[in-house]
């Protein structure tokens, strides 16, 4: 399994419409094949701060996922609402353990 972890800083008042594109990159990136889950937060000390957390199948699904259109949208379009390149990091998994 793949992990995806995105900070993304938006420039204020910024936020309502970058979250119509994403929500409709969320929806589409969930019908994919080999994501397990796709969910996007709102940090709560920062409310112009969006945090994405992805599960992936394997990195090739990630690979697939950034080729699409839908995804490809959300990346053009971001630079107008953000103030600053977003952090994106990718981590291998070998093994979940369930704590709950």
């Amino acid at each position: 399994m793949v992990i995806v972890h995105a900070r993304v800083v938006l420039k204020p008042g910024n936020k309502p419409a970058f979250l119509e594109v994403a929500r409709a990159c969320i929806a589409e990136t969930r019908k994919e094949t080999g994501c397990l889950s796709y969910s996007a937060f709102e940090d709560i000390t920062d409310p112009d701060v969006v945090i994405f957390y992805e599960e992936w199948r394997d990195e090739a699904a990630v690979a697939n996922h950034m080729s699409l259109p839908h995804t490809q949208k959300l990346l053009s379009t971001a630079p107008a609402f953000i103030a600053s390149p977003p952090s994106i990091r990718m981590h291998s998994l070998l093994g979940t353990t369930v704590l709950a």
